[in-house]
């Protein structure tokens, strides 16, 4: 079951209502009741896990009627009521309770690692022995078609782990912002590295993050983040002055910057320029107002306004870190930029994997044999990516059969393996289009040349 807490995340606005609900009512919080889809978030999961440990503890869920009207109205507007538990609680277990099952959002637990912190505290130290996750092994053995669900571990990285998690400290506990260069080859892992840090410290409910692709127009990007961050996407333009004014934001720019994600931007007047890009700054630091903000900037050398921002935030007191990452050939094709952040950021190199490490990496991947971990291994040079996606190619030409030692490759010889990514990825555009006509080819030929991302129009048009 899940509870209650499933909700779709609508990308069309017009298919996210203000007044839209969805759930299983005995485990429902009371915004989802009342369905106002601008207050879901994670407070309302965790008050449908409250209502599964109340069950668990007493037998019953919080709130039972006849009828669905008559249990929204308990879950709305009625307090909870009598605990009693049907064993042995620990002290303060009722209070814990009262927390997540607050009837606003507000009132609960903001983020699941810190219910889950005053939960351990209860009972002391000894109460909450660790649960152990899955070896390595064991989930490997899973087999080939796990690959590519399932979330690699991030192997030979602790020292750049660690560091960055200092710096997220000193962030969080000066309130001041930093920024930081995460500088290598393609493939190293720069961009994981980085999402690391975002989700972990998103779980422990130290920080929030966004992430942008500085490939894409970033005003554009970080507009968007910052919509669905603030929660007005699908807003009116009158509940959305409303949402900047009990955050404590000047809403006229907001508004201005927000209108593609409001539901009447016909009647909002367009921000470009200067005006925009300080609409922005200052939205920035709203989002850091009451928790510290993480900003993962990725391939930042592409973007002169992702520069500006990270020379913005640099000289600013605001309690935001923010993470660049940029490859060593953009620092080489692109140095006024490369300058211009390094006068700003602390940079680090993220280096190729020792081959031992990378054998770990390989091994955790999937349970191949000796001979396949080698190969892969020493053809993987360090670089992390191409050692998962030589993998993934492997399972796609379906090269990999069990063997008493693993997963072993069949039908292997040097011409079956390519050189490197790059190499990789022209095979697979190779395959995708070895038997399409020429006007399809020379499609696929000029988005390449259009960069990036491709927007359909001018694409159509260079088509002719």
């Amino acid at each position: 079951s899940d509870f209650g807490i499933a909700h779709l995340v609508a990308s069309d606005q017009s298919a996210r209502s203000a007044s839209s609900s969805a759930g299983t009512p005995r485990y429902m919080a009371p915004e989802q009741h009342t369905g106002d889809a601008f207050k879901f978030g994670p407070p309302t999961d965790l008050y449908a896990l409250g209502c599964v440990a109340w069950e668990l503890a007493t037998g019953e869920v919080p709130f039972s009627a006849k009828t669905a009207l008559a249990l929204s109205v308990l879950h709305v507007a009625s307090p909870l009521p009598a605990f009693r538990p049907r064993f042995e609680v620990p002290p303060g277990f009722e209070e814990w309770l009262h927390q997540i099952l607050a009837k606003e959002p507000a009132d609960r637990f903001t983020f699941a690692r810190g219910a889950a912190d005053a939960l351990h505290q209860l009972g002391g130290e000894d109460a909450t022995a660790p649960t152990t996750a899955p070896s390595l092994s064991r989930v490997a053995a899973l087999g080939p078609g796990l690959f590519g669900i399932r979330e690699l571990p991030l192997i030979g990285r602790e020292d750049e782990c660690d560091l960055l998690r200092e710096h997220l400290t000193a962030v969080v506990s000066s309130r001041d912002s930093r920024v930081l260069t995460l500088e290598g080859p393609a493939g190293t892992g720069k961009s994981r590295i980085s999402r690391w840090l975002a989700y972990d410290a998103h779980a422990a409910g130290v920080a929030r993050y966004l992430q942008v692709d500085c490939r894409r127009d970033v005003e554009e990007e970080l507009s968007r983040e910052l919509s669905g961050f603030f929660g007005i996407t699908g807003m009116s333009r009158t509940q959305a002055v409303v949402r900047f004014a009990k955050l404590g934001g000047e809403s006229t720019h907001f508004i201005a910057l927000f209108r593609d994600a409001l539901t009447d931007a016909d009647e909002v007047e367009e921000l470009s320029g200067r005006a925009r890009t300080q609409a922005l700054w200052h939205a920035l630091q709203l989002a850091a107002a009451d928790l510290p903000l993480v900003v993962w900037l990725d391939d930042v050398l592409w973007s002169t306004i992702g520069i500006e921002l990270c020379e913005r935030i640099a000289e600013t007191r605001t309690p935001l870190l923010v993470i660049t990452t940029a490859r060593v050939d953009d620092v080489l094709s692109r140095p006024a930029e490369s300058e211009r952040l390094r006068n700003i950021a602390r940079r680090y190199e993220v280096l190729p994997l020792s081959e031992a490490r990378c054998r770990d990496l390989v091994r955790s991947i999937l349970p191949l044999d000796p001979a396949a971990v080698d190969r892969i291994a020493q053809r993987a040079d360090g670089n992390p990516l191409f050692a998962v996606q030589l993998v993934g190619d492997w399972i796609q030409r379906g090269m990999l059969q069990w063997s008493a030692d693993g997963l072993a490759a069949s039908r292997l010889d040097e011409s079956s393996v390519p050189l490197d990514v790059r190499d990789l990825w022209l095979r697979r555009v190779d395959d995708v289009l070895w038997d399409a006509p020429d006007d399809d080819r020379r499609a696929i030929h000029l988005a390449a040349t259009l960069g990036h991302a491709v927007e359909k129009r001018p694409w159509l048009r260079a088509c002719g």
